[in-house]
Parts: structure tokens; C-alpha cells; sequence
């Protein structure tokens, strides 16, 4: 990675991914639901609402990462400015040791939303990137996530690593995860955020 972009990496804001799904964006899920709105404003796809979209798909995806042991004391921070190819970046690791990496997103949006909308077309758009040091590619798939890791055709692609992130909604509701697309992927399911956290800070 070139210093350039680690020492604008050092200097954002990170935070820990299931704090910030506790604290910022189940309460604004909960604001927006009750708030007569249109449906791109109570399902964030508003442009004035996107940004809070794009950071909480990183943040699950940080979750999943870091909840499947793969990368430890794993934060996260949203990048919205379009001046560069990444939407998040990541870091981990000890604190004299850390670790960082770019994410760029991509999303399936819900089959409501675009029925023809599929992984296949989203992993593809990854082959124009160049950032083999540095950038994690990751897919944030919005509908029920049942994978059959063997259905899918990874191009050569030019990243650090390929990672599909969403929820399996049939049955117990789990973030689930699949990757490194890019050496032996491999499936992750890990279990929600507890977020009755206010309920029991209450309590105290």
C-alpha cells in the first residue's frame, strides 16, 4: 500500500461496526419506519440518505468479518467522498501492528426492486478496479442469501480479497458471509448484534 493512501487511511474516524449497527442505525431504522416518508426515503436509497445505506453495509460486513474471527479488533469508517475508488475502509489488528485496507461495495438490491439483479453481474463490475494491495471487494446481497459457492464464476479480478456478505431470513436471522473469493472461499454464518442493549442498560 502506498503511504500516501495509509496515512489518509490512519487519519479517519473509525469505530467498532457493531456499535455503530446498535447505536446509529437501528435507532435510524426505527426514525425513518415511523417518519411518513416516500419509499426511497424509509429505504435509504434517497440520494440525501444514501451515504447512511452505503455505511451500514460496510458496517455489516465489517461485523461479519471481524464476529467470524478473521480479522480481530476489526473498525470500520464510511469514505463518502467519490474522489477515490473505495466506499469504507478497514483496519485490525494490535495497535503497534494495525492493519489497513480499502472496501469497495456493491450491492444485489431487493427482487421488488430489480428482479433482474443478480451476484454474478455485481462481481463482475470489480474486474475494472486495480488495487491488489489494498482493496477488499465485497457484494452486500439484500435478499435471502443461500449460496452454492460452487454456481458462482470469479474473473481474474485485481484485489486483496472477494467477500459476499447478507442475511438468511428462512428460519433464525444470521448475517452470513462467504470468501475469499480469491483463494479458498469458505462460509461463515454468525448471529445478529444483540440489539436489546438499551432494554438492559435500563436495568442497571
Amino acid at each position: 500500500m502506498k503511504a500516501i493512501l495509509k496515512n489518509q487511511l490512519r487519519q479517519l474516524n473509525y469505530e467498532d461496526p457493531e456499535e455503530a449497527l446498535k447505536k446509529l442505525f437501528a435507532p435510524l431504522h426505527l426514525f425513518t419506519l415511523a417518519t411518513p416518508a416516500s419509499d426511497k426515503l424509509r429505504d435509504w436509497r434517497h440520494h440525501k440518505l444514501r451515504k447512511y445505506a452505503e455505511s451500514e453495509q460496510a458496517a455489516w460486513l465489517a461485523y461479519a468479518l471481524k464476529s467470524a474471527g478473521l480479522k480481530p479488533g476489526l473498525k470500520y469508517a464510511h469514505y463518502p467522498k467519490t474522489d477515490r475508488d473505495f466506499d469504507a475502509a478497514v483496519r485490525w489488528g494490535e495497535p503497534s501492528a494495525l492493519e489497513f485496507a480499502t472496501v469497495q461495495l456493491k450491492e444485489v438490491v431487493r427482487s421488488e426492486l430489480n428482479l433482474a439483479a443478480n451476484l454474478q453481474t455485481e462481481i463482475d463490475k470489480f474486474q475494472r478496479y486495480n488495487g491488489a494491495e489494498e482493496l477488499i471487494g465485497a457484494v452486500f446481497v439484500n435478499r435471502d442469501l443461500m449460496l452454492d459457492l460452487s454456481a458462482l464464476r470469479v474473473p481474474h479480478l485485481k484485489l486483496r480479497e472477494l467477500w459476499i456478505c447478507g442475511f438468511a431470513i428462512s428460519g433464525e436471522v444470521r448475517v452470513e458471509l462467504y470468501g475469499d473469493f480469491l483463494r479458498a472461499p469458505r462460509h461463515y454464518s454468525v448471529p445478529l448484534p444483540d440489539f436489546r442493549w438499551r432494554e438492559r442498560a435500563d436495568r442497571v
